[in-house]
């Protein structure tokens, strides 16, 4: 009779230890479904890294050198909006940590940053600063709306007078631009298209011809958004 009843404890035991784990499995899972896991251990990697921090500032151990120049603060003060703006909150702590201190620089305010950059209010941007940035790089990159400083200045140096009589010097000096890449015919035909006049140019509209061919190749570089319509052999 004892025998039995100590058999029926111990398969109650041994349910009960088979329930709590099985409990314990599912809460679990149910966090980390909810990324609560993911997120109790960024925590708790912040937590550790600034007492480690703290406890190294008190030793002889040498901080590390901080980044210099204004140059140096605008990509810290990205860094940290992108962090702040993903919502990576611990990652951030542990950033901010990083970045301070005697051998760093004052970070720069949201405000700062974006006068650095030359953008609008804080209040107005709803994604990081960085993915605008890049934005408006891939935007620009196909788009030509002045002529680089170089041949500006090429211009400056060969006519110097608002107005230029000679055409012909006008051609050759469009040549020696753009023969390095394209065939002189193909730059006579187009100059010849573009000038309004045989006997005389003004500069400004010289180099209204120069940004026009430019921005005309990197229109034709520009990979066509609509698919290549295929020519029927029949």
């Amino acid at each position: 009779m004892s025998t039995e009843v100590h058999n029926d404890d111990d398969d109650l035991s041994d349910q009960h230890h088979t329930n709590d784990v099985e409990l314990r499995e599912l809460v679990y899972q149910s966090l980390e479904r909810e990324g609560l896991i993911t997120l109790l251990k960024a925590q708790l990697r912040a937590a550790v890294f600034k007492t480690i921090e703290k406890a190294s500032k008190s030793s002889d151990i040498p901080t590390k050198p901080g980044y210099e120049g204004t140059t140096g603060q605008i990509c810290r003060a990205l860094v940290h909006d992108w962090l702040e703006r993903s919502h990576l909150l611990y990652t951030k702590d542990i950033f901010e940590v990083e970045t301070s201190g005697p051998n760093h620089p004052l970070p720069l305010t949201s405000k700062e940053l974006l006068e650095h950059l030359h953008l609008d209010s804080i209040s107005k941007i709803s994604q990081p600063i960085l993915h605008i940035l890049l934005n408006n790089n891939n935007n620009r990159s196909n788009k030509i709306n002045s002529l680089p400083d170089h041949i500006k200045q090429s211009i400056d140096i060969k006519f110097p007078n608002e107005k230029i009589n000679d055409i012909n010097r006008v051609r050759e000096h469009f040549r020696s631009l753009f023969s390095f890449a394209f065939d002189s015919n193909v730059l006579d035909a187009f100059f010849n298209k573009n000038i309004s006049s045989s006997t005389s140019i003004s500069k400004n509209e010289y180099e209204q011809i120069c940004l026009t061919w430019m921005q005309a190749c990197a229109k034709a570089l520009t990979p066509s958004s609509s698919p290549v319509k295929q020519i029927s052999s029949t």
